[in-house]
């Protein structure tokens, strides 16, 4: 966890701290998306979508939401962390903080998730394959630091895929003072184009594989 790491430039322990707190959170819930899109892959590639492709809503959400539980015991851990560390005084919270981190990992939830969908639509042409475990933990390995410690360009490629800087980096720089309120609102304006690019491209992909799926009998 990002707790071994604390000689991190312009991070202190209790910054560490907070930044942990959201790790957790974020970690939790984009698991239990990881495995829900290494679901879509099998139930593709097995052809088990037939048995989700009559019921009267996405296809793509039920399937991927097989393992919402296991979002649980991550986000509960996450949230004692940022209570201890409210509790103890490190960071001060209000109405417009709270609504802006909220959304922020509503928002970078959203753009991880389209990532895993778009990357697990491909398996309508490859098959089986292990192209979404390699990208997503390749990417991944981002996690254990703060991403404002890197380049601008690793920030950007990142952002499109998990969007560490979003949900673990902004929420915890803004609950330390450290960014404006306005900085927070311009990073929420970006992710939501970035959202909107991302689910674009993943129902043009879906579409364009469900039908292939559908004329070759399932």
């Amino acid at each position: 966890t990002i707790l071994g790491n604390t000689s991190i430039p312009g991070w202190n322990l209790n910054g560490l701290l907070i930044f942990a707190g959201m790790q957790q959170i974020f970690l939790s819930i984009i698991l239990m998306f990881a495995y829900g899109a290494h679901f879509i892959n099998d139930a593709i590639v097995r052809g088990w979508l037939d048995n989700y492709l009559a019921r009267p809503c996405h296809e793509w959400f039920v399937v991927s939401m097989q393992n919402g539980f296991m979002a649980f015991a991550g986000f509960t851990i996450g949230v004692l962390i940022l209570a201890l560390g409210w509790w103890n005084g490190l960071f001060a919270l209000d109405a417009i903080k709270l609504i802006l981190i909220v959304l922020s990992f509503l928002i970078g939830m959203g753009i991880a998730y389209s990532f895993g969908l778009i990357i697990s639509s491909f398996s309508f042409w490859l098959g089986k394959n292990d192209l979404f475990e390699r990208m997503f933990w390749g990417v991944f390995e981002f996690d254990f630091y703060p991403t404002n410690i890197f380049p601008a360009a690793i920030q950007i490629m990142i952002s499109f895929t998990v969007p560490f800087m979003l949900v673990q980096t902004v929420p915890s720089l803004l609950l330390l003072n450290q960014i404006s309120i306005f900085e927070a609102v311009k990073w929420l304006g970006v992710s939501i184009i970035i959202l909107l690019a991302n689910f674009i491209v993943f129902r043009t992909i879906w579409k364009a594989g469900l039908k292939r799926y559908e004329s070759m009998g399932g």
